[in-house]
């Protein structure tokens, strides 16, 4: 669906996300009437989170060697 792990919680906004970590934060972001996108493809990589033209990742992304490599 997403190009990895399925949705496993829905937000209050109804987007669907895969930790309980992004769900939190989905859910603070519509509740302080913040628009967002979520799990949305950029290049070979799926973030969680886009909110203007900024990219949020929660956690996962910090290990990926071939990412750290490529952005850094």
């Amino acid at each position: 669906m997403f190009g990895r792990d399925k949705p496993t919680y829905i937000a209050d906004d109804g987007h669907k996300v895969r930790s309980s970590y992004e769900l939190k934060v989905d859910n603070w972001l519509y509740h302080h009437s913040i628009s967002h996108a979520t799990n949305q493809r950029i290049q070979n990589y799926y973030y969680d989170f886009k909110v203007g033209e900024y990219f949020i990742e929660i956690w996962g992304i910090i290990r990926n060697i071939l990412f750290t490599h490529y952005y850094h």
